[in-house]
């Protein structure tokens, strides 16, 4: 790939032209004379809705992989029963953006039902959601 082409393509990823649309908004590089430091910005021009939406459902896949591997667990859903599924976005820096999910599940054999909620934070960028932090999901 020749030079051109290589800042042709880091052009148009800063740009937002590629790929989903995401929480990295437009990225400012301001460099500081005084601490010889280069100091990265993320200017919000993000669609919140489509962020949480995306960590919602990355929860959600997470969830039903869980209780669909559980060896204990006979009939499950990810429908909203006793609790809502929500999300919120607490946190954006120049990596991307940190929302907060929660998603409810039902789960049972022929000992027990059970309802409950799933709480965890993912980090979400141009390209990936990532779950990075909350409690595993073990039923059994």
């Amino acid at each position: 790939m020749g030079l051109r082409t290589a800042l042709l393509v880091v052009t148009v990823l800063l740009a937002g032209c590629v790929g989903n649309p995401g929480p990295a908004g437009t990225v400012t590089e301001t460099k500081s004379n005084a601490t010889n430091s280069t100091e990265r910005t993320v200017v919000s021009n993000v669609n919140e809705t489509k962020v949480v939406e995306r960590a919602l459902n990355a929860e959600k896949a997470y969830v039903a992989s869980k209780l669909r591997n559980a060896s204990c667990v006979e009939s499950w859903d990810t429908y909203p029963i006793v609790m809502d599924r929500e999300g919120t976005v607490v946190n954006q820096t120049t990596s991307g953006l940190y929302v907060d999910v929660q998603q409810p599940y039902a789960w049972g054999n022929e000992d027990i039902e059970a309802d409950s909620a799933s709480r965890a934070t993912y980090l979400v960028t141009d390209n990936e959601t990532q779950r990075v932090s909350g409690p595993e999901i073990d039923p059994c």
